[in-house]
């Protein structure tokens, strides 16, 4: 839950929007280690049923389901993953399984840049004018 704030009419605000444990939003100023589409080298903190759980940089960290793993790993260990949207829960996830994100084709290697305040993704990082002040009204 996020608290009622008021932004200035001039004023930019970035907020990473997620679901916590029980299917709320949350909105948060806490910019993550990865967004949607990134690839992040994150620890495994801890593992239950389904999956991994990887530390995001945010409370509630990001699941890596076992069938999105592609070597097994142990809490504390690091793995590179790629952060993508689930189609089916609209849910951050995380995959190892890395082939699928890369491109094969032959290019110019070219620096990455991010625009100052991220993407446009629903559960990603985005940029909201002061029409969007009274979030959790």
């Amino acid at each position: 839950m996020y608290p009622r704030i008021r932004v200035p009419r001039w004023a930019t605000a970035c907020a990473c929007f997620y679901f916590d444990s029980e299917d709320r939003i949350i909105a948060t100023t806490t910019r993550p280690r990865a967004q949607v589409g990134d690839f992040a080298n994150l620890k495994v903190v801890a593992r239950n049923r389904v999956g991994l759980f990887l530390d995001w940089g945010l409370p509630k960290d990001v699941l890596l389901p076992f069938a999105e793993l592609k070597k097994p790993l142990e809490e504390g260990q690091y793995c590179v993953a790629y952060l993508y949207l689930d189609k089916h829960t609209s849910r951050v996830l995380a995959t190892t399984r890395l082939d699928r994100y890369l491109d094969k084709t032959r290019r110019a290697i070219r620096s990455a840049t991010r625009s100052t305040c991220c993407w446009s993704s629903a559960l990603t990082w985005a940029t909201r004018r002061s029409s969007m002040a009274n979030i959790g009204a």
